[in-house]
């Protein structure tokens, strides 16, 4: 599947902010320890000089834990939002279509008005599906005058000539698509009821459309369709036409929309000047596209091709956004929680370094391996807690940001929440881990006789 790559860049304003936002952090956090450094007492640098461990003081050890504790609540709220674009992506990729997009390439085919009025343009379209469907390379081929999950399709009203004008809901919104007959079988859509449209369905005889199963749910609930007659405000179809076939829903508008009431009409009662080809054929698209452009150029050859694109492709257009934000939280809530365990590790490190002394002292008087271990430990889960507690709450704030771009799959989901809360625990343990086991190996003898 290919992600709509083509259609990011590179904007002015955000490196701008980028580079600037950086520059002042280094600033920042190269500023306090210079401060911290110019505020040094003299007496315990020359202590330092001639064996002795300088301490950070209660400031300095209060200000490093409340860094840890919102690295570790930023990457938590880094981590629920690819968690829940991941979940909603999943829930994308399992989404049913209608249709089987594999093996079909698409290509708009716009016939100028004035060299194909309607009484031209639809037995040239016709043609040239013949010639296509004559080849054997070619497994369908087929009109429609707008391709699905794409939202260009037009809508209008349907209207039902055996119901009373005045009825409640006589009028209805529906989805209208022009299609040829060989449509439905050519992208794999499935028939529910009835038939499909026939070469026998064109102008001059009685005018037919197929319905999809939400439109016959809607308008006929625990009725057959088939046989019923609608009318639809487009196409010359308002006075109305029978329901021949039903098929089964496809997203047309998007395919995180769920599918509305549709209305196919037969292209061959109701010409259109151009649309879309859709072609299946089991060898890959660039072999596809040379046989395509020799049968329209046997018949026009003034005649481009345009949007050439596989149905794959297509989708890709339409779920690249959702995809790419995916990618790029996730990469970001994998450097966050990278630094998480960094900060965690180095600080706790650093600390057992600076508590060498008072680490030998408690062995001596009695402290086993395991109770200074528990000691590191139970700085870790301090700040994992505190930083759980934090995260979360802003990521119930950042969550609500990503609202619309979730796909069923709640902001608060409890799955993604404690998930990561989960993970937050295990990697800041992990992370303290071989500090505490160093602080549990000093020897009291050793650290006694270096004073």
């Amino acid at each position: 599947m290919r992600v709509g790559a083509s259609m990011l860049g590179i904007d002015a304003n955000v490196v701008v902010v980028a580079v600037a936002l950086a520059v002042i952090t280094a600033l920042i956090f190269g500023l306090i320890p210079a401060l911290q450094a110019t505020r040094g007492d003299l007496t315990s640098i020359l202590k330092t000089a001639i064996g002795g461990t300088q301490s950070t003081g209660l400031r300095g050890l209060a200000f490093r834990n409340a860094l840890l504790v919102g690295e570790v609540a930023l990457a938590l709220v880094m981590l629920v939002s690819a968690g829940l674009m991941l979940k909603s992506l999943m829930r994308l990729g399992q989404t049913e279509l209608g249709f089987r997009p594999d093996r079909v390439l698409t290509f708009r085919l716009n016939l100028p008005d004035e060299s194909y009025p309607p009484e031209r343009s639809l037995p040239f379209v016709d043609q040239f599906l013949k010639r296509l469907q004559a080849r054997s390379e070619v497994e369908g081929a087929a009109f429609g005058h707008c391709a699905p999950i794409t939202g260009q399709c037009n809508g209008t009203y349907a209207y039902f000539p055996d119901r009373p004008p005045a009825a409640s809901g006589s009028r209805k919104e529906v989805g209208v698509t022009w299609v040829s007959p060989d449509f439905f079988n050519t992208l794999g859509i499935r028939l529910v009821r009835g038939r499909w449209f026939t070469d026998r369905d064109r102008r001059g005889q009685p005018k037919v459309v197929v319905i999809n199963e939400t439109a016959a749910k809607q308008f006929w609930p625990n009725q057959d369709p088939i046989g019923q007659r609608i009318g639809v405000g487009q196409g010359g179809f308002r006075d109305g036409a029978e329901v021949v076939g039903v098929a089964a829903d496809v997203r047309y508008r998007a395919v995180e929309t769920p599918p509305g009431p549709d209305v196919y009409l037969p292209v061959l009662q109701s010409p259109r000047a151009g649309g879309v080809i859709f072609v299946r054929s089991h060898l890959p698209a660039s072999a596809v596209v040379p046989i395509i452009r020799q049968e329209l150029a046997s018949l026009d050859r003034d005649l481009p091709l345009s949007e050439i694109k596989t149905m794959e492709e297509r989708y890709g257009d339409a779920t690249w956004r959702t995809w790419t934000l995916g990618v790029l939280l996730s990469i970001f809530a994998g450097l966050a929680l990278v630094l998480a365990l960094v900060g965690v590790f180095a600080v706790l490190a650093q600390s057992v370094a600076q508590r060498t002394r008072e680490i030998g002292v408690r062995m001596a008087l009695g402290a086993a391996p395991r109770d200074i271990q528990r000691l590191v430990l139970g700085r870790a889960v301090t700040i994992a807690a505190a930083g759980v507690v934090l995260g979360l709450g802003g990521a119930w704030f950042a969550s609500r940001l990503l609202t619309t771009l979730l796909y069923e799959v709640e902001p608060d989901d409890p799955t993604v929440l404690s998930g990561i809360a989960l993970i937050i625990f295990v990697v800041t343990l992990a992370a303290s881990y071989w500090p505490a086991r160093r602080a549990a190996r000093v020897d009291p003898l050793q650290t006694i006789r270096a004073e």
